[in-house]
């Protein structure tokens, strides 16, 4: 819990910033995908990380076209809304 003025105004900076950050992705975001929500991004968010560490595990590197495959499975067991486009991996 923040009390003192500093570190108060740093939180309030921080989730500004965040929320600012996460308009701009979203815009992004809506390109390819327009009905998707901020719940949706975030789920893009955890699968990217999710993708990487999975394919960083393994002892070969699969074909590029089984990455589009994998990734898109994995954006879809969070994402709220269904996707009609085809989701590349970051």
């Amino acid at each position: 819990m923040n009390i003192k003025e500093v570190p108060l105004t740093n939180a309030l900076t921080l989730s500004l910033f965040m929320v600012n950050v996460s308009q701009v992705l979203l815009a992004e975001f809506h390109k390819t995908n327009p009905e998707s929500s901020v719940l949706d991004l975030k789920a893009y968010c955890r699968a990217t990380r999710y993708f990487e560490k999975m394919i960083k595990i393994l002892p070969r590197k699969p074909e590029p076209i089984l990455f589009e495959q994998v990734f898109g499975k994995i954006f879809l067991l969070g994402c709220i809304h269904p996707v009609n486009v085809q989701v590349f991996p970051p």
